[in-house]
């Protein structure tokens, strides 16, 4: 089981490398590059877009070096704020790759820097952040939930076989097995938001009535209102929780009968 474990996380690696090189070619790619959308924006100011292009080495993009060199600042291997071999190294001196605390650079997303958003200005990784804690709580909501009810479905429909619960738990895993999960999630958001009225059809709370959830605003507000903030988060929940229970447990309830 170790050797498996070591062999899945050691192929993980070209994965990785290859994910970052697709990512980088997009962006180049893309319309006008990646310095496009700052070149183009009308309110940052030609200081502001030269020290921006400085610091992402995307001053020159006519050939192979440059892009590299693009490459090198964009993963944090290199610091374009110096010139030639010196741009292996950080303004403490040390190799620029390697983490701050040993004497490496901040820039690149080896350190975490994942860029400032043009259009609010904050760091992508804060922004990701706040995120990032609205799916990991649907995530592990929607898992305790289907397991739960998988394990129990599994069990009973194996103890009752071709009982009329088995026969229905097999129609209904045929049934929601079959369908793409978006497409769940979309009839859903029809049928209880639009048509019906009845449901949210989006994020995790009521934006008029609190902050961004996952910020410390959100949870001083929560801390204040504990009750409503379970209420609203809650009913924010109900479509996304059942679109993921009913597929997963389509799946993992014919498992656990096996």
């Amino acid at each position: 089981m170790i050797k498996y474990i070591l062999r899945r996380i050691v192929g993980l690696i070209p994965l990785f490398i290859g994910v970052i090189i697709l990512s980088f070619i997009l962006m180049q790619l893309a319309p006008g590059g990646p310095a496009g959308p700052v070149i183009n924006n009308t309110r940052i100011t030609q200081e502001q877009k030269e020290r921006w292009l400085a610091r992402w080495c995307l001053e020159d993009s006519k050939d192979i070096g440059s892009v590299l060199r693009q490459f090198g600042g964009w993963s944090g291997i290199l610091n374009c704020q110096n010139e030639g071999s010196q741009q292996f190294f950080s303004a403490q001196g040390g190799l620029n790759f390697l983490p701050a605390a040993l004497g490496g650079g901040d820039n690149g997303f080896l350190h975490g820097d994942l860029g400032t958003s043009i259009d609010t200005g904050r760091p992508v990784g804060e922004m990701i952040g706040e995120r990032a804690a609205a799916t990991l709580f649907l995530t592990v909501t929607a898992l305790i939930l289907w397991v739960s009810i998988a394990i129990v479905a599994g069990v009973y429909a194996a103890i009752r076989r071709y009982s009329l619960f088995d026969q229905s738990l097999t129609l209904f895993s045929y049934i929601f097995f079959s369908l793409p999960t978006f497409w769940l999630g979309l009839m859903l958001i029809f049928a209880f938001g639009p048509a019906l009225h009845l449901l949210p059809t989006g994020g995790v709370v009521e934006v008029r009535d609190w902050p961004a959830f996952g910020s410390p605003q959100f949870w001083v507000a929560a801390g204040q209102r504990p009750i409503d903030a379970i209420l609203d988060i809650g009913k924010h929940l109900i479509l996304p929780v059942t679109t993921l229970v009913l597929v997963n447990i389509a799946a993992d309830s014919r498992f656990v009968r096996a």
